[in-house]
């Protein structure tokens, strides 16, 4: 929580619960909840968002001269829970073209997407995600590198002359090995940027990759950590339409990924360093061994907002942390009995993990709150 006075922030705090609440509302302007704490005082020009600004739009906000921009932002998350549907309220739903549903990181099944090189799927009318920002993010599995000298496309969103994506590489152009990021916004990729990981990736191994691109800067992030970045001079929007979205492969018949794909994020907004990192901690898989995991159950899943956690052991220092769609850390909970009662208000899918003393993942599960 961010606290600005003439346009300066001056306090912030990190907070544990969600900002959403189900009870009707109501808005004053002048007392609290319209019987106390009355104003003396002027008020003028009050403005109400849905959405966090950024440090700039406040301050424009406080310049009368430079009002905040308005924006529809758009933020589409494809989880794979056994169908290849938008979990947003857009409902924008992916095609499928032989793709099939497979383990994810956790070994849950169809939870994640396969396809083998030669497969994909596909987003039918993409063109409002085409503005001056983006955010590219996914989980992936490498089951085989690409040929020597060419690249599989984990995402491609655009059309035949601009586009931008994510790539698995290997000695592309004689240049690109490893993971990542393009962003072609004029003919002939003029003005382009080709970001890369570098380093040698395992096959069998999930990792996940994260791009942003605005009007002036491009960066990759790699398991959460910035790997690259450019200036650019050009544009992050491109003005055609009919523009789509292909997963698994580019254009939907060239560079096609051979592994797993998981957990997508596609925004029209630029998503901080520190989101994307906690986007990457939210979907950490678990790492202990067979022999120090604790089972998690969640009940009812789904639920209406009220569920039970169960753990089939723990250590003292446990947590569970829950985290929302967009990787944002919403509820802890010491663990101090094998049966823990919490409540999530807003809908949505969460992600459930089971940590101990030293914040090692122990355990997850998800959970949908309807």
């Amino acid at each position: 929580m961010q606290f600005y006075v003439d346009g300066q922030l001056v306090a912030e705090d990190v907070v544990n619960v969600n900002p959403g609440f189900t009870a009707s509302t109501s808005l004053w302007i002048g007392c609290r909840t319209g019987s106390h704490f009355f104003a003396d005082a002027n008020i003028d020009e009050f403005k109400a968002f849905d959405r966090v600004l950024t440090s700039a739009e406040v301050l424009s906000l406080y310049n009368p001269e430079n009002p905040p921009p308005v924006k529809n932002d758009i933020c589409l998350s494809y989880y794979f829970n056994s169908n290849f549907k938008d979990s947003s309220i857009h409902g924008m739903h992916l095609s499928n073209f032989g793709s099939t549903l497979t383990t994810d990181r956790n070994n849950a099944p169809n939870s994640a997407i396969e396809v083998n090189g030669s497969q994909h799927l596909a987003l039918g009318n993409a063109d409002s995600l085409i503005s001056s920002e983006l955010t590219i993010a996914a989980w992936a599995f490498i089951n085989a590198l690409p040929t020597s000298q060419n690249q599989g496309s984990i995402i491609c969103l655009g059309d035949y002359t601009y586009d931008h994506g994510l790539n698995l590489a290997n000695n592309y152009l004689g240049t690109y090995t490893g993971f990542t990021g393009y962003s072609y916004t004029t003919p002939n990729s003029n003005a382009s940027a080709y970001l890369k990981s570098g380093g040698n990736f395992k096959t069998k191994t999930w990792y996940h990759i994260a791009m942003t691109r605005d009007d002036s800067n491009i960066k990759l992030y790699i398991d959460g950590n910035l790997v690259d970045s450019s200036a650019q001079n050009s544009g992050a929007g491109f003005s055609v339409s009919g523009n789509k979205m292909w997963i698994g492969s580019r254009y939907g018949n060239q560079s096609y990924f051979n592994g797993k794909i998981d957990d997508i994020l596609i925004c029209n907004l630029v998503k901080s360093g520190q989101e994307i990192y906690d986007l990457y901690q939210s979907g950490v898989p678990t790492s202990l061994s067979p022999s120090h995991k604790s089972e998690l159950k969640i009940y009812p899943n789904p639920t209406s907002g009220d569920l039970t956690i169960g753990v089939s052991e723990f250590t003292e220092g446990s947590q569970i942390q829950i985290y929302n769609s967009l990787g944002q850390l919403v509820k802890t909970q010491t663990v101090i009995e094998q049966s823990s009662n919490l409540t999530l208000a807003m809908p949505g899918i969460y992600f459930v993990k089971l940590v101990n003393d030293k914040n090692q993942v122990i355990s997850s599960n998800r959970v949908v709150v309807h």
